[in-house]
């Protein structure tokens, strides 16, 4: 049998095709193939690479002046929703929370706003949603400074306990929109034409009264303020001659003031149908049906009105305004072009004055 004798010279050689047949095979393992990761040191598999969440885009905020008041308006990114655009809720803080209606899905989302950016904050509700039911377009929802909720439906008002509704109606009077002061010791319910005060203990009504007011036509808009003053806008004539004016009454219903203009050519005359109504520390905005905000101290010096382009760019129409904070309000409106399901895209916008 004849041997073969390995050289010195052949055994490099040997090694030197070896290690160049090794490199090969991890270059192509790397480069190609079924591109596994090569194992981690110690023979453990290395972690999967997690796909990095999209990236909220935040749109710069708009600014001006309305009259000698600088106000900021600012789209909170990562709370828009699509719905139709006569699907809409109400909008209300609660909890330092703001929860706004959907009735296309009869649901109340909670968002936790970090200007400029809200996310829904999943420790309210069930995932920072509530479900609402078939009387869900009559879901007026208003609540205390200490947290206590309550809806308004079908002429009755229930408390939001235990994680739901309660079944037993109270407020028993209450045919309209139902607004609870932040002490939580009265209520407050206005319909077309009616404006009346209930006087409550815990669930209860104590006592309830009518409250004298100047809108003969009807009340669109109503808002409390953390003193507990009321602020009223509507209508003081008739659907054919509008006049349309806002009025600040106190926690016990006396009339403190009534403003705007009668004159269909001045500036503080408010020329929409329907106005929404909303206060801060120094000033009380209403923006009525047409998307014009116009602003007034708490005196009731008129400071001037702002267009919703100017508010919220073009394209946009606006439904409502809330209390939001000492120098601020929210606002909600709607993107007028739909999408090919003839959903539009609902915005919301914190303007700072």
């Amino acid at each position: 049998m004849k041997m073969t004798l390995v050289t010195k010279s052949h055994s490099k050689k040997w090694i030197g095709v070896l290690m160049a047949s090794l490199l090969t095979a991890s270059l192509l393992t790397g480069c190609g193939g079924d591109k596994k990761p090569a194992p981690a040191a110690g023979g453990a598999q290395p972690a999967a690479t997690a796909a990095a969440a999209p990236e909220v885009k935040v749109e710069p905020a708009l600014t001006g002046k309305i009259g000698s008041v600088n106000f900021s308006s600012q789209k909170l990114a990562g709370a828009s929703f699509m719905a139709k655009s006569t699907q809409r809720g109400y909008m209300l803080r609660y909890k330092g929370d703001l929860v706004y209606g959907n009735a296309e899905t009869k649901t109340w989302t909670a968002l936790k706003v970090d200007s400029p950016k809200a996310a829904v904050d999943k420790s309210l509700f069930t995932d920072g949603v509530l479900k609402g039911d078939e009387d869900f377009h009559r879901g007026w929802l208003t609540a205390d400074s200490s947290g206590k909720l309550y809806r308004t439906a079908s002429a009755f008002t229930y408390p939001f306990e235990n994680g739901k509704f309660a079944s037993t109606k109270i407020f028993t009077k209450a045919n309209g929109n139902f607004i609870v002061a932040p002490d939580g010791k009265t209520g407050y319910e206005f319909g077309l034409k009616n404006l009346d005060m209930y006087k409550l203990k815990g669930n209860e009504v104590v006592t309830s009264s009518k409250l004298t007011h100047p809108f003969n036509f009807g009340i669109t808009g109503m808002t409390i303020a953390p003193d507990g003053k009321l602020y009223v806008v509507g209508n003081t004539n008739t659907a054919n001659d509008m006049k349309n004016k806002w009025m600040v009454m106190s926690a016990d219903g006396q009339q403190l003031g009534l403003y705007g203009s009668e004159d269909k050519k001045a500036p503080d005359y408010l020329k929409g149908i329907f106005n929404s109504i909303a206060v801060t520390d120094k000033y009380v905005a209403i923006i009525d049906s047409l998307g014009s905000l116009y602003l007034w101290g708490k005196d009731g010096k008129f400071m001037g009105q702002a267009k919703e382009e100017a508010l919220f760019g073009k394209g946009h129409t606006n439904n409502e305004i809330v209390n939001w904070d000492g120098n601020s309000i929210m606002a909600w409106n709607y993107n007028q072009k739909s999408d090919s399901n003839n959903k539009v895209q609902f915005d919301f916008y914190l303007i700072t004055f």
